[in-house]
């Protein structure tokens, strides 16, 4: 499995093991296996879309840096790095972009 992959399985793993939890508790409260279902499908749905859209909001600007990389990798030293944050990735595009100035 690739990184996407894993990402994804990974939420998708964690959101339904969440909703699984809440129907287990909704289950012992009020004992109906029509509602259990109920509840359970729908989590799953919802794990399912919460999943995809936060794989693709955070490998979308991970596949674009490494698209950009590429292209500094080639020798195209007047590409830059775009990361709009300021955490650990941010550092990184810095600093990558720091040294294609001092290299070129």
């Amino acid at each position: 499995m690739n990184l996407n992959q894993r990402l994804i399985a990974g939420l998708i793993l964690l959101v339904a093991l969440v909703a699984t939890l809440a129907a287990l508790t909704l289950r012992t409260v009020h004992g109906a296996p029509h509602t259990l279902a109920a509840v359970a499908w729908v989590s799953i749905a919802a794990a399912i879309c919460i999943a995809i859209v936060m794989g693709i909001s955070v490998l979308r600007p991970l596949r674009r840096t490494a698209e950009q990389m590429r292209s500094l990798g080639q020798g195209n030293l007047e590409q830059r790095l775009e990361w709009s944050s300021d955490d650990s990735l941010g550092q990184i595009a810095n600093d990558v972009n720091r040294m294609a100035v001092h290299v070129r």
